[in-house]
């Protein structure tokens, strides 16, 4: 039997006794399997071994997929990829995130993070030797890396609202602030954008040209922070663009630092960075564009309904609700969760409570999520992300939308249904496909594929 079919089975189970305590003679069961299934397959894959006894051999099994990459989880896999798909703007190094994953020596939160750390540390002493010598570029690279394997680390921390989640974020702030001070010393800077009574932290990337030129703005979801956009910033320096990397509430440091979590009105956010960009004289408002990956592609387009400054919208994957793409998410590996979900509240809290000692992944997931929104139960989560919608009012967007499907997006997107909603004047489709090995969500591994298309697509609109 598959871990996903033991955790269909023991969820089914906990579903008929929803409103009782789980029986301690239940299975124990250790499954990540609540992502997207990414082995393009409908079998058991499992390897087969000669067990006969007859020749000591032990028979060949299916070839693994270019995207297994030997974590034994699917999950896992997806986050090594993603760490891999970095080296190609130097966040980080490709023998460096294998030999780092190999150090993973079991499949929960703590065993992740623990091994991210010491590669970080290990990149923070030769920065500093760098730096001291007055290797000044050199030291940034290997700042750059140590911020991204400090990102990895909190990635999938067995607990985000631990003291050391903060230091490590301002660890990582510190150290991603030292590689654009030596690596970009004449095109980048951190800049702070005023945001109800505060400020949030980014990071502005200045083309080289005289003239006011097209702005991008970037921001990712849930998971990702406006550092893993650099290959966004590089991409835009190169065709002329201005850019800003930027967190919102719920996101990245500030989350981490400031403790802001989300909010469903993500137009409040964009609408205080469009504030800030238009004020600037080598920014063009004629030529504004606003990016969203993951979760932003939710959010991007929310924003997008209020804000009517923009003249152009990517979201990658294009979605409608961020609380259906959640609903079917669940719902993909745990098939009873709205019925138990019926009986109220409390059912629903000892229903995931149960099942989450069971599997790490579950477990990591609902708490880092919920923190991320700022509640401390399942069940106050799926109220908070109810808000997360804007079903009915695509008709409000006012800038062509640029909408990424891809052929494994799995239940997260809602591409199809985002661009259906769309005024067919002010809407494309942008579909990555398995032959370029763009399939997976958000294109991990694949950024440079992503970038050709997407900067094509936005030169042509904005020269019309």
């Amino acid at each position: 039997m598959s871990r996903t079919s033991m955790m269909i089975g023991l969820a089914v189970s906990l579903a008929a006794c929803a409103e009782s305590e789980p029986s301690p003679d239940t299975a124990p069961l250790d499954t990540h399997d609540a992502t997207t299934d990414t082995t393009g397959t409908t079998g058991d894959t499992t390897a087969t071994t000669d067990t006969t006894g007859t020749t000591g051999d032990i028979a060949p099994g299916p070839t693994p997929a270019w995207w297994e990459l030997g974590m034994g989880d699917p999950f896992l896999d997806e986050l090594v990829l993603y760490y891999l798909g970095n080296a190609a703007h130097g966040g980080t190094e490709v023998a460096e995130v294998l030999e780092t994953a190999r150090r993973v020596d079991d499949d929960t939160p703590a065993a992740w993070t623990r091994a991210w750390q010491a590669t970080a540390a290990r990149l923070d002493a030769v920065a500093q030797a760098s730096e001291a010598a007055g290797h000044l570029i050199s030291a940034g690279h290997a700042y750059h890396r140590s911020s991204t394997y400090l990102r990895a680390a909190m990635h999938y921390h067995p607990d985000p609202r631990s003291p050391d989640v903060r230091e490590m974020a301002q660890a990582e702030v510190a150290r991603f602030s030292k590689y654009l001070a030596y690596v970009f010393p004449d095109t980048a800077s951190v800049v702070e954008i005023p945001y109800e009574g505060t400020t949030l932290t980014g990071y502005w990337f200045r083309a080289k040209t005289s003239e006011p030129a097209p702005t991008l703005i970037a921001h990712s979801g849930r998971d990702a922070w406006a550092e893993d956009l650099m290959y966004i910033a590089r991409a835009g320096l190169e065709r002329g663009y201005h850019t800003l990397l930027i967190d919102g509430p719920g996101q990245g440091k500030v989350m981490r630092i400031q403790g802001l979590p989300f909010r469903p009105d993500w137009e409040v956010f964009i609408t205080a960075v469009v504030d800030q960009l238009v004020s600037r004289p080598e920014v063009d408002p004629n030529r504004l564009v606003l990016l969203g990956a993951s979760m932003g592609g939710y959010l991007a387009p929310r924003a997008a309904t209020a804000e009517g400054r923009l003249a152009l919208v990517v979201a990658n994957p294009g979605v409608v609700s961020w609380y259906g793409s959640i609903l079917a998410t669940l719902g993909s590996y745990l098939p009873d969760f709205e019925a138990v979900l019926a009986q109220g509240d409390e059912a629903f809290d000892r229903y995931v409570t149960a099942l989450m000692p069971y599997s790490p992944f579950l477990a990591w997931g609902i708490e880092d999520m919920a923190w991320h929104h700022g509640v401390t139960t399942p069940s106050a989560l799926l109220h908070a992300l109810s808000a997360f919608t804007f079903e009915g009012k695509a008709d409000r967007i006012k800038a062509k939308v640029l909408v990424i499907d891809a052929e494994d997006e799995g239940p997260r997107g809602q591409a199809r249904q985002l661009y259906e909603a769309l005024d067919p004047a002010r809407r494309a489709l942008v579909v990555f496909t398995r032959e370029e090995a763009g399939q997976f969500h958000v294109q991990p591994g694949a950024t440079q594929v992503l970038t050709h298309k997407m900067f094509d697509w936005l030169d042509t609109e904005l020269a019309r």
